[in-house]
């Protein structure tokens, strides 16, 4: 070096590498790159992993989420590079986070991620949301901070996000927004983790700031600052001290759809033009403190999307614009197409579709690898949190569970058909409506600040202030919304004739109720011949009193107030039993803003006081008290029906408090009335809305429903398809006969229908001779058929279609092919395997749900085959181990069974097969092919070991073939169980065969030993085998075992993949793949190409029919399932269901105890 002469040396070449980079690192982004292109050794430098770490970093890619009700689980995390290519730079499992039921990211700010926790607890289900805590991490490094709780109070909605800058500080901030029941923002509360506080502000922007959190509106971190796009047109503005606060106006107000991001450290905002809905302009501000916006760019969506009029915020989203340039990436269409449109250029380029089943938000992700200070103390000790800032992460807290006193809500089930929509809508509430929890999550009344409404009056209610006023009058216009539009009011009343609760009513005396002056009467409820109704006053609308009357003999009764708080609603109900008093009771169900029942007040005309009595039923209840919904007084208590299938019952007292299941949850609409001192209850079955069932509740001390009587619509209204609560109602059943009272059709048509009668008369010519046969003995007759024969039968009649289509019916009948069990897998998406069900038809809600939600907790389920109507899984214990039971389910019914530990020696590989026939046996078998290894190419089957459901035990058998055997169970060769032998094809093209006692062993040789690929399934009671002609691979041949005890193959039909697939050279096991056959008729199932396309062909026709596609992410096995809706009754083994488990678990508890 000194002996080159000035002007070639290199003053750079004395810095070290080091030197370089802590340069480099206080250069943007843009010109870090551009160092890229110096020579090899800059590339190499900047390249450097170590380097990287330190230096700036640019746009990676997309975190975002994807929902589909196929697929379990339902909502899944994924990753997307910002090119569309290569694997995924970050893998969205979070499985650095400590345990947890479900991570919802929130936010995204310079490398860092928001993301709300939910902890997993013993009373979390489908329908309910448990605990939730902020975690901050690093998806990079793999750092996390838990952040301590929020001052949140009972009701309130918070929108959360996340401010980081490493160029100002190495501390990161979240901010909530604190709003008011108006969504208008009252403060914001701000957690900082230099000092691991939250800290609360009042609001410095004045009244009326409603922050957008809709749609697909994010909030942006620049210059210390918080920047929130608001509804009137403004931008507010925040500093994370919560001392300066700002409102910047928004360029062009009249412009439609402001959404706001930065770029290049400058504010940007977007939106459209009034007049010209499919013009896009772009502002840059490009004075932060002035508020001089510059129209930077404009551009129609014609020009965007190929000559299609798409619209901003229906059509496609602006989901972030690149922090070094001016690129803006879209999501579009229908696939949720990822777009990028460079606006120097005027460049349109699509990077990939992300799928329609992605959702929002898309948070755009910049790699950090540098740790902020907190995430940094994390890693090092992560139990051991220093002084002050994160002691709360304590490693109790994070093993034995978060605190429930703040955060512990659930949500009411709704319907069971729908229990898993209800979670999906709970989890993402947060992300579909800014962020933050739905207004409906609220506190379950339980610990602190459980409390009923404070009494007050009318006067002292009225004389609060506007905000109390106002509140009120949304809730009286929410009502209105969620009461049915229509008066169907139809109150059976008895006539009563002696009346003597009036004279006993505190000195009150019996005048006409038309002598008091009133504005309106509202009959609100009957009971035994008296009547409830309210008297609204003259000087009031809102202002009424309570007035119980006898209308036979003119006598009335005022009642005293009761004690309601202001902006409550009450549900009155009116009981009366003469028999057992002649005193009455006005019960109202006390509500909270949710309009779960906290309590129940009691009018007694005994006492003539009202009594306040605290929820006694142990949990969230909603009663259904709507116009058509009417509660029942039986037995000295008031039965009302909830939304969760479930009728509460309390006494008049307030001391004992019931709840009853209704019959048959799985249908839809329950109503209650009672006849002849029994409880009755009306549903509609789910498979046939037509189809009214009525319950008897024949033991009032038990909960044993009796379906006494199943009538349909069509009968009822002369062939018109008329639905309960649509076109009809029921208004009460006669109290003394089976003598049911409905309202239909646009008049209101009042009718009666009898239970009881039946036509007899018919002359003897028109006499049917199956009419006196009872639909039990129709069903067992018909449980004797071949699903065919029984199928065929459904176009006899409308009674006989609706006689095997009957839910309890169907169990007993025999089923046909349902759909197909599946798994996918995604290395961009978290967790990157799900399981999936499609129906036969590829249309509709999938049949059975496969989550699998009712098997004992494990960390992952892995099917591995099907047998008429159940299924062998593999449970494991526990991530990162291979420990595993077998459990055998039946998912029509939920009944599940645990086997016991096979004898395993270590390093052996067992194949494992289901056994199952309910026409031979009730009882299933599992048998595990048991596999030495020859050598590195050839495992040999040594024995066989059975396990049966009769015996609960597992029994070895050596291999009975008298020579080697290898059995070919890759993915996609399937074993065949019929006549009782379990059938596997081997490499040597043979079917071995073992029955399942491991005495009878055979082997059969497959149908033309030439051919290549031999697959075997089952159809119509017969063997059938699939090869390719090996000197045409493309034809694909199938043949028939007509004669089972001897080797008769008859080739039953040649087809070509030309025909099948459009004239495409397809090749079996490689384009595509034979999954089925048909169990009742000649009909094979294939799936075939990139999309992995489900398809029929009908071999009697020559018939292709395209299903569905299961998308490029699923994969082998494709297990055919046939439902069985039978109950499993085994002496050996203990079939259980939740409900089953969970019993044992309390009679364990209580013999422990």
């Amino acid at each position: 070096m000194e002996d080159l002469p000035m002007g070639r040396r290199n003053p750079a070449a004395s810095l070290t590498d080091d030197l370089i980079v802590e340069i480099l690192r206080r250069f943007p982004v843009r010109s870090v790159c551009r160092f890229k292109r110096v020579c090899r050794s800059w590339r190499s430098l900047i390249a450097d992993h170590e380097h990287r770490k330190k230096l700036p970093q640019t746009l990676s890619g997309f975190f975002y989420e994807s929902l589909n009700g196929e697929r379990c689980p339902c909502l899944a995390h994924h990753f997307t590079n910002v090119s569309g290519k290569g694997v995924p730079l970050i893998f969205p499992s979070f499985s650095f986070l400590p345990q947890c039921d479900t991570v919802v990211p929130l936010d995204c700010c310079n490398g860092l991620l928001l993301c709300r926790c939910f902890q997993p607890g013993p009373n979390n289900g489908d329908d309910e949301v448990g605990v939730f805590h902020y975690v901050v991490c690093n998806p990079a490094t793999k750092e996390w901070v838990m952040l301590p709780d929020a001052n949140w109070a009972n009701g309130e909605t918070r929108i959360a996000c996340l401010c980081f800058d490493q160029a100002i500080s190495s501390h990161f901030d979240v901010l909530e927004y604190v709003e008011a029941e108006y969504e208008d923002v009252t403060g914001v509360e701000i957690y900082s983790s230099e000092t691991g506080l939250w800290t609360l502000h009042e609001s410095g922007w004045g009244d009326d700031v409603v922050v957008r959190h809709w749609a697909n509106p994010r909030s942006v971190f620049l210059n210390g600052f918080l920047h929130s796009a608001t509804c009137a047109a403004e931008i507010v503005v925040v500093d994370m001290e919560g001392k300066k606060w700002r409102t910047i106006a928004m360029p062009e107000p009249e412009g439609d759809t402001g959404i706001i991001h930065q770029t290049q450290g400058r504010l940007c905002a977007f939106n459209v033009d009034p007049d010209d809905i499919f013009r896009l302009s772009i502002w840059i501000l490009e004075d932060y403190d002035t508020d001089n916006w510059i129209l930077k760019h404009t551009v129609s969506s014609l020009r965007l999307f190929g000559g299609k009029k798409s619209q901003f915020g229906f059509d496609y989203q602006i989901i972030v614009v690149h922090p070094e340039c001016n690129l803006i990436f879209f999501v579009y269409g229908w696939d949720k197409t990822l777009m990028a449109y460079e606006m120097d250029r005027k460049e349109v380029r699509v990077i990939r579709n992300l799928g329609h089943d992605s959702s929002d938000p898309y948070l755009p992700w910049a790699l950090t690898c540098r740790a902020s200070a907190p995430l940094l103390l994390l890693r090092k000790h992560p139990f051991a949190l220093g002084e002050p800032s994160l002691e709360w992460a304590e490693s109790h807290s994070l093993v034995q569970g978060f605190s429930k006193e703040r955060y512990s809500y659930s949500t009411p089930r709704v319907f069971n058909r729908i229990a898993v929509a209800s979670r999906l809508r709970a989890l993402l509430s947060s992300r579909l409506l800014g962020n933050r929890p739905a207004q409906w999550r609220r506190f379950t009344g339980e610990g602190e600040g459980a409390r009923l409404p404070t009494c007050t009056t009318v006067s002292t209610a009225r004389a609060r202030g506007a905000s109390e006023a106002k509140r009120r009058s949304k809730r009286q216009r929410y009502l209105s919304l969620c009461r049915f539009d229509c008066f169907v009011r139809a109150i059976p009343i008895c006539s009563l004739f002696t009346c003597s609760i009036c004279s006993r009513i505190h000195g009150l005396q019996a005048e006409g109720l038309s002598g008091r002056q009133c504005k309106e009467i509202i009959p609100l409820d009957s009971c035994n011949g008296l009547l409830l109704c309210r008297c609204l006053q003259f000087d009031g609308v809102s202002k009424f009193h309570y007035a119980v009357c006898n209308p036979a003999t003119e006598e009335w009764v005022m009642l005293p107030d009761a004690n309601w708080a202001d902006g409550e609603n009450r549900i009155a109900c009116l009981c009366f039993d003469p028999a057992i008093s002649s005193h009455f009771h006005v019960v109202e169900y006390v509500e909270d803003e949710a309009e779960r029942v906290t309590g129940v007040e009691i009018y007694s005309s005994k006492t003539g006081l009202w009594s306040l009595h605290g929820n006694g039923w142990n949990g969230v209840v909603l009663v259904s008290l709507s116009v058509n919904r009417r509660s029942v007084f039986l037995n000295g208590f008031l039965h009302s029906v909830t939304p969760a299938d479930e009728i509460v019952a309390v006494d008049m007292e307030g001391k004992k408090w019931r709840k009853i299941p209704v019959p048959d949850r799985d249908n839809d609409i329950g109503i209650i009335h009672q006849t002849q001192g029994c409880l009755c209850s009306f549903n509609v079955d789910l498979l046939d809305i037509f189809k009214l069932s009525i319950w008897f509740l024949e033991d009032y001390d038990t909960n044993n429903w009796i379906l006494k009587h199943t009538v349909s619509s069509l009968d009822l209204f002369e062939g018109k398809n008329y639905r309960l609560d649509f076109e009809y109602q029921v208004i009460a059943v006669h109290p003394e006969c089976n003598l049911i009272f409905f309202v239909y059709g646009l008049d209101n048509t009042l009718m009666a229908y009898e239970m009881d009668r039946k036509e007899e008369n018919l002359p003897n010519k028109r006499r049917n001779p199956a009419a006196s046969l009872t639909d039990e003995l129709i069903v067992e007759v018909l449980r004797r058929l071949p699903v065919r024969s029984v199928c065929q039968f459904k176009c006899v009649s409308k009674s006989w279609l609706r006689l095997i289509a009957d839910n309890e019916h169907r169990k007993k009948l025999p089923q046909t092919l349902s759909g197909f069990f599946y798994e996918s897998m995604n290395h961009e998406r978290c967790p990157y395997t799900a399981r999936h069900f499609t129906n036969v038809t590829g249309k509709g809600m999938p049949l059975v749900s496969p989550t699998f939600s009712f098997l004992p907790q494990c960390h992952d389920v892995d099917l591995l085959d099907c047998c008429n109507g159940l299924l062998l899984c593999r449970c494991y214990v526990s991530r990162g181990t291979f420990q595993f039971h077998y459990a055998v389910c039946n998912p029509a019914t939920k009944e599940w069974v645990m086997l016991p530990d096979a004898n395993w020696a270590i390093e052996e590989n067992h194949t494992a097969c289901l056994c199952f026939d309910p026409a031979i046996s009730s009882h299933f078998h599992v048998l595990e092919y048991v596999e030495e290894d020859e050598d590195a190419y050839v495992t040999l089957v040594t024995g066989v070991e059975i396990y049966s459901s009769e015996t609960g035990l597992w029994t070895l058998h050596e291999n009975g073939w008298n020579d080697e055997v290898v059995i070919s169970l890759s993915v996609n060769r399937r074993s065949v169980l019929l006549n009782g032998f379990l059938h596997s094809v081997t490499p040597a093209d043979e079917i071995v065969a073992v029955d399942m006692e491991g005495k009878k062993w055979r082997k059969i040789p497959m149908p033309d030993p030439d051919g290549d690929i031999g697959i075997i399934h089952q159809t119509q009671g017969r063997l059938c085998a699939f090869n390719v002609d090996p000197n045409d691979i493309l034809e694909l041949s199938i043949w028939f075992l007509e004669d089972y005890y001897t080797d008769n193959w008859i080739l039953k039909h040649t087809v070509s993949s030309i025909d099948l697939f459009g004239r495409k050279k397809y090749q079996l096991d490689f384009d595509y793949q034979v999954i089925a056959v048909h169990p009742e008729c000649n009909l094979i199932f294939f799936v075939y190409g990139w999309h992995n396309t489900l398809m029929a062909y009908e071999m009697d026709r020559k018939e292709v029919r395209v299903i569905r596609k299961l998308g490029h992410e699923s994969c082998l096995p494709y297990l055919p399932y046939v439902p069985i809706r039978r109950e499993c009754k085994q002496e050996h083994v203990q079939w259980c269901t939740n409900k089953k488990l969970q019993n044992i678990l309390e009679m364990k508890d209580n013999k422990d105890g």
